[in-house]
């Protein structure tokens, strides 16, 4: 995760006399610039993995195509594209403009204008290559783009040995019959300060929530069932007994 900032600086004054582009209408030209460009698409070896694993439990039609992910993996990448927004962001570098800040005042121009973009790199990417594609796609020498608390993406933990294994065995005993599968995690977890020290950092919550459920994070009413917690605390328990 970077997040990077887009800075706009020129002289203010009344608003009743505005120049031909003012600070925020330069900075809204450099945002929907980037919003045209999103990064390119493409299927990580988890990715792969995932669909390989979870295609093997899907029709017939499906596990032909998710089992033989090489040959398809055109399509595939414009699936995940497309299907839905969590899909899309398990294929590419994405980009949210979650912060804009300019002119305290509803008349006066503002002399400094600020977008804060959080973007979250692809397994591949870096930081670096991040910033490059946003200098690109905005391409205006005065907008001023800097990056703040920058994280490379993580190393990619194992999805076998016996690590792994005893993470699976767990799930299976409190969630039986759930197909254990590599996954990209979408967001910036603590669990990136501990790749420092162990190669088996796994981002699992043993949380059985619906797609309403999960859209709560971060959001208004938060929330799961009672019986969601009881159940994800049954995993430690059987982890940790399993140690």
């Amino acid at each position: 995760m970077v997040n990077v900032s887009l800075t706009v600086e020129q002289s203010g004054g009344h608003a009743s006399t505005p120049p031909r582009r003012t600070a925020t209408a330069r900075l809204a030209r450099a945002l929907m610039r980037l919003d045209a460009r999103p990064f390119p698409a493409s299927l990580s070896s988890p990715n792969l993995e995932m669909i390989r694993t979870i295609g093997a439990h899907s029709t017939p039609l499906l596990r032909f195509i998710f089992t033989r992910v090489g040959t398809f993996r055109r399509p595939l990448i414009a699936l995940f594209s497309r299907l839905s927004d969590e899909t899309n962001a398990m294929v590419r570098t994405t980009t949210a403009i979650t912060q804009l800040r300019a002119s305290d005042s509803a008349n006066a121009l503002a002399e400094r204008a600020v977008a804060v973009v959080n973007t979250r790199i692809a397994i591949g990417s870096s930081v670096d290559e991040t910033l490059t594609h946003i200098r690109r796609a905005v391409h205006d020498p005065l907008v001023l783009i800097e990056a703040t608390a920058p994280s490379e993406p993580s190393p990619v933990s194992p999805s076998s040995g016996p690590v792994w294994q005893l993470l699976s065995d767990a799930i299976a005993a409190v969630y039986p019959g759930a197909i254990v599968s590599p996954y990209v995690m979408l967001g910036a977890s603590d669990a990136r300060h501990f790749t420092a020290i162990s190669a088996h950092a796994y981002r699992f919550t043993p949380f059985e929530m619906s797609s309403a459920e999960r859209a709560t994070l971060h959001a208004t009413d938060e929330r799961m069932h009672v019986a969601t917690f009881l159940s994800g605390i049954r995993f430690y328990r059987t982890l940790i007994e399993r140690l």
